[in-house]
């Protein structure tokens, strides 16, 4: 599934590359129920790929019903 951000990260290349404008994007799938948020994703991780769509010139940035308030806060101290 190509909603993970690591597996969307080298399609924005050309995108940044082209645009004048800001940026967003959203990471949004289905949920893994086997999982405890339906979420496979680790706050560590997610802050992890969002630093780097950050530092390739993403705007803004998110994720889906699976990020918890953790995630939330891993995200706010990388930045």
């Amino acid at each position: 599934m190509l909603s993970r951000p690591d597996l969307m990260y080298p399609f924005w290349g050309g995108v940044i590359e082209k645009a004048d404008l800001a940026i967003s994007c959203y990471e949004c799938r289905l949920a893994e129920p086997p999982l405890e948020t339906g979420f496979d994703l680790g706050p560590q991780d997610m802050a992890r790929y969002l630093g780097n769509f950050a530092r390739s010139g993403i705007n803004i940035a998110g994720g889906c019903c699976g990020n918890t308030p953790d995630h939330i806060a891993a995200i706010a101290k990388r930045s």
